[in-house]
């Protein structure tokens, strides 16, 4: 992909996952309903964790809300619902970090589109562990401890399950359906 498309990807699509799913996607005449299910499939997610933001965000003007959204990243989403918890209410961490993360992914792009060349095959240096590895680390502080991760074993372990059967990335959605309704059965549970 050509310098400027790259840039313009990042600063438009902001979304790891699905950009590293079109470029799986891209053939010479890739076809754009295909990319457009492939990423809709793999931030659906987004729909859920906006929804948890609510509360911060009903006080908000609904333009205000929808433009802030758009800097919500699976990372300073983690991170500001982990403030939440420990009483932040200030919705204002959620667009401050989403600023900082879509500056740093992308000037990253820039960088790693001029050095990928350089750097070869990345699972020589072990690079492809990188993202897995984010993600672990990002949940950490909404780790709610061993009795109350089973609605994590199931998202993790359906996911796993729908991986092997299901084309495509439809294993996200799987595991993040069975592990909302394990989460909200949980909840009611408690109730």
């Amino acid at each position: 992909m050509p310098f400027g498309h790259a840039l313009l990807m990042s600063a438009t699509v902001f979304a790891g996952a699905s950009q590293m799913a079109a470029l799986d996607l891209w053939s010479a005449a890739p076809s754009i309903l295909v990319l457009a299910l492939a990423t809709f499939a793999i931030n659906v997610r987004h729909v859920v964790m906006g929804a948890a933001l609510r509360p911060w965000f009903s006080r908000l003007r609904s333009r205000t809300a929808h433009l802030s959204l758009w800097f919500m990243t699976d990372a300073n989403w983690a991170m500001a619902m982990s403030e939440h918890r420990k009483g932040e209410r200030d919705a204002a961490i959620l667009v401050g970090s989403g600023v900082a993360l879509w500056l740093g992914w992308v000037s990253g792009t820039a960088i790693g589109h001029l050095a990928g060349a350089a750097l070869g095959d990345p699972k020589v240096y072990g690079a492809d562990v990188v993202v897995p590895a984010f993600f672990a680390l990002m949940l950490t502080p909404l780790w709610p401890g061993w009795t109350k991760a089973w609605p994590w074993a199931i998202a993790a372990g359906v996911a796993v399950a729908a991986h092997s059967v299901l084309p495509g990335y439809w294993h996200v959605i799987a595991g993040g359906v069975a592990g909302s309704l394990a989460g909200a059965l949980a909840d009611a549970r408690r109730r």
